[in-house]
């Protein structure tokens, strides 16, 4: 079984043009005393990509990407294509 622990907020949004709205929806997985965390970023006009943060200890945030590690970028996502260029 799986203990878990609500250690309150741990990530809020940054001005980062993919994640000025929100960060949601958190996805963990630890390898010794590191926590990776992949997360549901969101911007501006509510686009979502998925952000990634390193974190030690395990609260502590040692490491936070500044662009999103997945995005749109298919034709059917159009309209993240003006944001795409921002992040990359």
């Amino acid at each position: 079984m799986v203990a878990i622990k609500r250690e309150g907020v741990i990530l809020e949004p940054t001005d980062l043009v993919f994640e000025n709205q929100g960060v949601f929806n958190p996805a963990c997985i630890k390898v010794g005393d590191t926590v990776h965390m992949f997360y549901r970023a969101v911007a501006k006009g509510n686009h979502s990509s998925i952000g990634y943060c390193r974190l030690e200890g395990p609260l502590d945030v040692v490491e936070r990407a500044e662009n999103p590690v997945l995005f749109p970028e298919y034709e059917y996502e159009k309209q993240y294509k003006r944001f795409r260029k921002k992040w990359k």
